[in-house]
């Protein structure tokens, strides 16, 4: 079945549960070993209940509003924790790259949804979405859309300079 929430749509089903506990599992090994690492803050603890707190936003999720929420609410804290170790320079460059393809696939994933949303007209993940989208894949719409888009972008950048001075 599905709860709703205002406008945040979430799927129950025995198989979201079982989803859920093994991520509470999951986190809970993982905070059992948080001890042994170097260096150890209490606040780290805080930092991964709410990344598992977005997993799990992310596993019920049944519209793309819900789904985004909780890929959001799942991946800050997980920068957070890439750069942990403030000293280490590989911490901290590993941390700077994840939050730059972060954001490129966020926007990217917004695109997307705005895509299904221009040619389904709802956010929400059920078969008859799924069929819209199936025939808009068929037509090419999303790569017309595309294209438009890589062309107005190419447009917006400056002439290549060896085509100039080649004239």
């Amino acid at each position: 079945g599905m709860v709703t929430q205002g406008s945040i749509v979430l799927g129950v089903s025995p198989f979201v549960h079982l989803a859920q506990v093994m991520l509470l599992g999951l986190g809970a090994v993982a905070a059992l070993l948080m001890p042994g690492m170097k260096p150890h803050r209490p606040e780290i603890f805080v930092v991964m209940a709410l990344s598992i707190a977005g997993m799990m936003v992310f596993t019920d999720a049944m519209d793309f509003l819900s789904f985004y929420v909780g890929l959001e609410l799942m991946s800050f804290p997980l920068y957070i924790m890439a750069a942990w170790t403030r000293d280490n320079a590989k911490s901290s460059e590993a941390a700077l790259k994840y939050f730059v393809l972060g954001g490129l696939v966020s926007g990217l994933f917004l695109f997307g949804v705005s895509l299904i949303y221009a040619a389904t007209g709802a956010l929400t993940v059920d078969m008859e979405s799924a069929a819209v989208i199936g025939v808009a894949l068929q037509r090419g719409i999303p790569f017309t859309a595309l294209r438009v888009v890589l062309d107005t972008a190419t447009e917006a950048l400056p002439p290549d300079m060896d085509a100039v001075n080649a004239v």
